[in-house]
């Protein structure tokens, strides 16, 4: 009862579905069968093969970060702390704030872009690069808070991004290597 054009039109569809069974056979053998594991030695010599292609777009930085209330009545003692120069202070700070503070947070062993701490603060940090270059500490306050950071280290727009940074980013790619 069919017509011819009908005909056809099952030999379309099944041709589609056996090349998404192909399709899928592809993807479960990947699986079960590529190397996914990816070894330092692998990243680093990738890293260091394509240095170029890893500069930064923004900068990114090492820091300490400090939210308190303009009420908080343990204010002044924090304050004291952040001025200090002392290398012992930067870890009571950290104490200090645990227990008194609104927020903290320690990006001091972690790579962040400086987009992440704007977002933190009330008002952006503007011409990064001079500030940073200039300074260690942060203090700005809206109406109701305090900010404090602590800059531990920083890379600058266009600076060549740090390997651990560009580690995922690594790893996707020699994956889809391994795909190919």
């Amino acid at each position: 009862n069919l017509s011819d054009k009908q005909k056809d039109i099952d030999k379309i569809v099944e041709d589609y579905r056996a090349s998404l069974l192909i399709e899928k056979y592809k993807q479960e053998y990947l699986k079960q069968e590529i190397d996914t594991v990816i070894r330092d030695s692998e990243i680093n010599e990738y890293y260091n093969n394509y240095t170029e292609s890893f500069k930064l777009n923004e900068e990114i930085l090492k820091a300490g970060f400090f939210k308190f209330s303009v009420s908080n009545d343990k204010l002044s003692e924090f304050k004291t702390l952040f001025n200090s120069n002392s290398s012992e202070a930067i870890e009571e700070m950290f104490e200090f704030a645990n227990e008194y503070a609104e927020k903290t947070e320690d990006f001091q062993n972690k790579w962040i872009f400086i987009s992440v701490l704007n977002d933190l603060l009330p008002k952006e940090i503007n011409n990064a690069s001079t500030f940073l270059s200039l300074s260690k500490k942060l203090e700005t306050r809206d109406r109701d808070f305090y900010y404090f950071i602590c800059f531990k280290d920083f890379k600058l727009k266009g600076d060549i991004m740090p390997v651990e940074l560009a580690e995922e980013r690594i790893k996707i790619i020699l994956l889809n290597k391994r795909k190919t």
